[in-house]
């Protein structure tokens, strides 16, 4: 399989003569930094696949609309039957919707693929394309293609003016074309999106397990802290945890490109999960006493 799948669009990118649509080339780069890992002949093999899946289930649900349609029609009339012999069978009624002639003056009763949104088809296919990378792959080759279609008809539509015009007049393929390019920014945001979160989810787990048995020699100390002073007793859970915390902006810091208040929200809730005040009960402190007080510079 040819690597150049996206011939269109690497014209596009090389032809510094196109003035038009300056966001096309920003857009190409966050897709392919998602794509980063991924080679160029396996990107080629993605693109085929996520087009098919999108249009299988574009298929499948256009033919599950027909067949719950023809029911309702059979079981109470409608305006179709107007275009459909006299007792028509259910089997034709179905024929119909899925052959509905362009003549007829009434609409199409079912949709069509083009009324689909493939990034929603997309997302709705959802766990079956595997980890949330897979998704952000799928969405960003997506995004790809999208561009790529742009591409074409933008080459297509120079192929008709004047050969030797330096400025492109986008106007006449403004509304087509830029439906694609909207669509292809959507992607790669959504794409971005699901990375993130799942960055978020991976630190949160992460932290969660890796303090579990901390979490037990937190509840020894408040068993050895019920023995001792008064005034100890209040603080040294606040003591350890403020230590804790320090350790943990030391090392984690960089994931959270250094905003005290992101790191703050994620361990307000280990620290309650982790130590507990003189009662035995989790240590409450808030998200502030974490980011302006114990991280303190």
């Amino acid at each position: 399989m040819s690597s150049n799948y996206f011939e269109n669009l690497d014209l596009f990118l090389n032809q510094h003569r196109v003035i038009g649509f300056k966001k096309i080339k920003y857009i190409h780069w966050m897709a392919d930094s998602i794509l980063n890992d991924i080679p160029l002949v396996e990107r080629a093999k993605l693109a085929e696949t996520v087009q098919r899946r999108i249009d299988e289930e574009i298929e499948f649900l256009i033919e599950e609309e027909i067949h719950c349609r023809a029911k309702n029609i059979c079981e109470h009339g409608g305006w179709e039957l107007n275009y459909a012999p006299p007792n028509s069978s259910y089997e034709e009624i179905v024929y119909l919707l899925k052959n509905w002639p362009d003549s007829k003056h009434d609409q199409c009763p079912v949709s069509k693929a083009e009324d689909f949104d493939r990034i929603d088809v997309l997302l709705d296919l959802g766990d079956s394309f595997g980890s949330y990378e897979d998704i952000a792959n799928a969405l960003a080759i997506n995004a790809l293609i999208d561009l790529d279609t742009v591409a074409y008809w933008i080459f297509q539509d120079q192929k008709n003016s004047t050969q030797n015009s330096l400025v492109y007049d986008y106007q006449r393929q403004l509304s087509f074309i830029a439906d694609f390019v909207i669509d292809a920014m959507e992607a790669v945001v959504l794409a971005k999106k699901i990375l993130l979160d799942k960055q978020i989810i991976d630190i949160r787990s992460e932290a969660e397990v890796s303090f579990k048995n901390h979490q037990k020699e937190a509840k020894r100390n408040a068993a050895r802290m019920n023995a001792s002073d008064g005034g100890k007793k209040k603080n040294e859970g606040f003591r350890q945890a403020e230590v804790f915390i320090r350790q943990r902006w030391r090392s984690e810091r960089q994931e959270y490109g250094n905003n005290k208040s992101a790191f703050a929200r994620v361990y307000v809730h280990i620290v309650a999960n982790s130590f507990v005040d003189t009662k035995g009960d989790p240590l409450k402190v808030t998200e502030q006493t974490i980011s302006r007080k114990w991280l303190r510079d």
